[in-house]
């Protein structure tokens, strides 16, 4: 594994127990290497958190592709997974940190949104997918999109699933058990 590659993931595991209070000291010790090291292949920490954001969203687009991908899940339970998927490693972060970004890294936080507003298209096709076989309503998808979509940046920049101890993943599978309440033929 290349050192950029583990910087990334050893960043998201600092991530993972420190939020964003990692410092770059805390990931020379962890990879027995320079500070010097990690700022010749990064310029700064907002730097190497806006690749580990990247590098994220490609495993969330890389586990997206395995669920589409699964032919022992029907065409709903698909659409139900892809929404709600996540990199089994990264299942620990601490997404009411995502506010922090705002805060601290204003320009990866927009990253972030865009990455939540981009590559809709296979999830997209699901559900229309769905609806040919008969097995979900056709409604409006730009509709349906805009409330997933709004529904996770909601959940991500509201501090109130942390005040009343609600996960992040919990909440993401309780905003699709909603609505496709409604949307189920």
């Amino acid at each position: 594994m290349e050192l950029r590659e583990r910087l990334i993931l050893a960043t998201m595991e600092e991530v993972m127990k420190k939020n964003l209070k990692f410092t770059m000291d805390d990931l020379a010790k962890k990879l027995t290497i320079s500070k010097k090291t990690i700022y010749q292949e990064f310029n700064n920490k907002e730097d190497l958190i806006s690749e580990a954001v990247d590098y994220y969203f490609r495993r969330i687009k890389d586990s997206e592709r395995a669920v589409i991908l699964d032919d022992s899940l029907d065409i709903v339970e698909k659409l139900k997974r892809v929404l709600i998927v996540f990199p089994d490693t990264y299942e620990n972060i601490d997404f009411t940190e995502v506010m922090e970004l705002k805060n601290k890294f204003p320009k990866v936080y927009e990253k972030v949104e865009r990455h939540l507003d981009t590559e809709w298209e296979p999830t997209l096709n699901l559900y229309r997918m769905a609806v040919k076989e008969g097995r979900l309503r056709d409604i409006n998808e730009t509709v349906f999109k805009l409330m997933i979509q709004g529904s996770m940046k909601e959940f991500l920049s509201s501090r109130e699933l942390a005040e009343k101890k609600i996960e992040y993943m919990d909440a993401l599978s309780e905003m699709v058990d909603i609505v496709f309440r409604g949307l189920l033929v």
